[in-house]
């Protein structure tokens, strides 16, 4: 009785099986590697071909926490502020040809940090602290415009893109699939250059926001200064930055964005000063209220731990 199964019959040189598994296994690695390497450096482009509308949806479900935690709606001086900063980004969205489905909203922080960012969905926050240290409507127009220009460069969606090709391939390298600090910070690390070229592109389209909006391009040299004096940037020589800060800064040196935006407004011609438009009364009363709200609940704290 003939046996018609069929069993697996174990290959009678292994070493060759071995080297077949081994080139099969780098061909594929090395196109992984081709795939996230031009994920990582088109992915500016590629975001283009990703509709906003499908970023918005991804951050919908968050909108209403987003817009109940940041915009204060409780409070009358958040919403004043909140008002102010939708009015002047409205407008110098409009300058900036901002397409309109893209409805940026504008999200005041009630915090002493001095920060302002933009993030998918076109959100974008600015905080007491920052609006704090402006001197004038210039300075401040400028910080959202720098804002701005990362919406519509479509740089918080591109920067995902990077940041997610690179964990891929460096959790493949590293073997660590655990999405461990490190292998965060391994992707991370390979977005500083593309986050610098960000904000040297966002850079110049607020400097040309500033002047179509302003007729002159001053107000970002007075915001520098500014933070500079309250110690919010750290001046550092152009010697510190290239022995290894530059590799490991997310933002080009001090002096390199005002010589770049100075280089800027030289070929452009633009006036580099003129008249400063003040941030309204009514604004700076609404700071000025929350700011003395948060120092007596802190001095209530204080004093209640005090009593302990």
């Amino acid at each position: 009785m003939s046996n018609s199964q069929q069993y697996y019959q174990p290959p009678e040189n292994h070493e060759s099986q071995i080297k077949k598994t081994g080139i099969w296994l780098t061909v594929f690695f090395f196109k992984l590697a081709i795939v996230v390497l031009l994920v990582v450096i088109y992915s500016q482009e590629l975001s283009k071909f990703l509709p906003f509308s499908a970023e918005k949806r991804f951050t919908q479900p968050y909108e209403q926490l987003i817009s109940h935690y940041f915009n204060e709606e409780h409070s009358q001086h958040g919403l004043v502020i909140s008002t102010y900063l939708t009015e002047l980004g409205s407008r110098l969205a409009e300058t900036m040809q901002i397409p309109q489905d893209y409805s940026v909203q504008f999200h005041f922080i009630n915090s002493p940090s001095v920060n302002a960012f933009a993030t998918l969905g076109g959100h974008i926050f600015i905080s007491h602290g920052m609006m704090e240290k402006m001197p004038d409507e210039n300075s401040l127009a400028f910080v959202v415009a720098h804002e701005l220009a990362h919406i519509k460069h479509r740089d918080p969606v591109a920067s995902i893109g990077r940041g997610l090709a690179l964990r891929i391939l460096y959790s493949f390298i590293s073997g660590d699939y655990s999405n461990s600090d490190l292998t965060l910070q391994g992707g991370e690390i390979g977005l500083l250059y593309f986050s610098r070229e960000q904000e040297q592109m966002a850079d110049r389209a607020a400097i040309q926001a500033l002047y179509t909006s302003y007729q002159h391009a001053g107000g970002f040299d007075n915001l520098f200064s500014q933070l500079i004096n309250n110690g919010q940037i750290k001046k550092v020589t152009r010697e510190e930055y290239h022995q290894w800060r530059e590799w490991l800064s997310t933002h080009p040196t001090l002096d390199e964005r005002i010589t770049s935006m100075t280089m800027i407004i030289q070929e452009k011609n633009y006036n580099s000063d003129g008249q400063r438009t003040p941030i309204p009364n009514h604004v700076k009363l609404s700071l000025t209220s929350l700011k003395n709200i948060q120092d007596a609940q802190s001095s209530k704290v204080g004093s209640d731990l005090g009593k302990l």
